[in-house]
């Protein structure tokens, strides 16, 4: 059974005909449109941009696409199983399928990130032909033609124009590929994207990919791609994304809970293309729990690993030996663990206890988060002596190569007194000063230096 939204009977049965003429006789009376038409529309194909001719179709003759891109994660979710949603693409003509595509065709229409129901209400005009087959399936301009329906069923005097809708028709041989390239080309490529949703965009990758078997060649020309890693690239991260929702939430195919989560996904599944097992089933399973409390957490805990590349390298191994053998309360929760500290059985077992917790309590991934924000801290500062003796060289190098001719006397009062408050903090850290401890905290040497060789660099 499909789950309908809330409309009024009268208004859909107005807009979505009850019944309309058999594909052979709807494509006979566009035909006898077309010998009317006075007007083309460039449509892409596979093999380029192909003319074809613009007429004006009673909107009564149009199918709304089942295959619609834009429609295949809200399908999937609204359908209880997948032998309905087998039902409604075996069906796609029924009225009861064509009033389901209707409600949610409608609704993206109205999305105020692409306002396509307020602009034709406001014009009351259609600016732009809908592309459609010779059989009246509308591939690009469902949305239109479901707002348009609408208006025209709310107020018929006002929007009396959208009876007759303007389409530019293909031709009757044209192949299932190249109706497929012109919704994808005029839909999801990367300049026309914005009001396409992610998820949308890798499931139409995947079913034209795995069901339809296009070749590499021609999505990437589709979707206007570079690297035909990015193909496979996306479709990993699908597969990670109904990983999470069947296996870590239980909610299968339900992809508006994850909508806002697009570079998390992409972020997770570029980190644990670097992992071997057993770390990569253990940052997916960790990963997982951080996305899904994500709206609980700190701002910023997606620049860190496993979303980001890690820091140090050894992060991966070093975090999950401290979220095992430390807590929160530990202030350290950091000794130092390296690559070929291989995690133990007991370890493993902790870490996928862990994880179960984490499905249903939130805290878990706080902990997590707060441990992999303290290792990032605590990395940092133990390289801030390297650091500081970089700069001090770099310095150095700097000031080596500088004529004093080139120093206003005001940089030279500059640099005497950075020169002092380096050296005075340099005799703290060397334990040969300890009344500069207070200077020491005010400035600090890294800081100090960083400030010299800027002064240095604009002179």
């Amino acid at each position: 059974m499909i789950k309908q939204s809330a409309l009024a009977h009268d208004e859909l049965q107005n807009a979505v005909p009850l019944s309309r003429p058999q594909p052979a006789e709807r494509q006979e009376i566009i035909t006898k449109a077309l010998q009317k038409s006075n007007s083309s529309y460039f449509a892409p194909v596979s093999y380029g941009y192909q003319e074809i001719p613009v007429t004006a179709i009673d909107h009564t003759l149009l199918i709304y696409r089942v295959d619609n891109g834009r429609l295949l994660a809200d399908l999937a979710e609204r359908t209880e199983n997948v032998e309905v949603l087998s039902r409604i693409r075996d069906n796609p003509e029924a009225f009861e399928t064509q009033s389901f595509l209707h409600r949610l065709l409608l609704s993206k229409s109205k999305d105020p990130a692409g306002p396509i129901f307020d602009e034709l209400a406001r014009e009351a005009i259609q600016t732009e032909p809908l592309l459609v087959d010779c059989n009246g399936v509308v591939i690009n301009g469902n949305r239109r033609l479901a707002a348009m329906r609408t208006l025209h069923a709310i107020d018929v005097s006002k929007y009396a124009s959208f009876a007759t809708v303007s389409a530019a028709v293909l031709p009757d041989n044209i192949s299932p590929q190249d109706i497929e390239f012109a919704e994808s080309a005029l839909q999801l490529a990367p300049e026309t994207k914005l009001g396409y949703g992610w998820i949308e965009r890798r499931l139409k990758l995947q079913h034209q990919v795995k069901q339809l078997k296009f070749p590499e060649s021609w999505i990437m020309k589709a979707y206007r791609l570079q690297d035909p890693g990015q193909i496979t690239g996306e479709l990993a991260e699908l597969d990670l994304l109904e990983d999470y929702l069947c296996s870590f939430v239980a909610a299968p195919r339900q992809y508006s809970l994850v909508a806002d989560a697009e570079d998390l996904f992409r972020g997770l599944q570029n980190q644990l293309t670097t992992l071997s097992d057993p770390l990569a089933r253990i940052w997916r399973g960790l990963g997982f729990a951080l996305i899904a409390a994500r709206n609980r957490l700190e701002p910023g805990f997606d620049r860190h690993f496993p979303f980001a590349d890690p820091a140090p390298k050894t992060m991966p191994h070093w975090a999950i030996k401290a979220l095992v053998h430390s807590n929160r309360s530990d202030p350290d929760i950091a000794p130092s663990y390296s690559e070929n500290d291989a995690i133990t059985i007991v370890e493993m077992d902790a870490i996928a206890g862990m994880i179960e917790k984490s499905r249903n309590d939130p805290e878990v991934a706080s902990d997590v988060a707060h441990t992999l924000s303290e290792l990032r801290r605590i990395h940092g500062e133990r390289r801030a002596p390297h650091r500081m003796l970089h700069r001090m060289r770099e310095a150095r190098q700097m000031m080596d190569r500088l004529d004093p001719t080139r120093l206003t006397p005001e940089q030279k009062s500059r640099l005497r007194g950075d020169v002092a408050a380096i050296h005075a903090q340099a005799a703290y850290l060397l334990g040969e000063n300890p009344e500069t401890r207070f200077e020491q905290r005010k400035t600090g040497v890294l800081k100090a230096v960083n400030l010299l060789i800027s002064r240095i660099r604009n002179s």
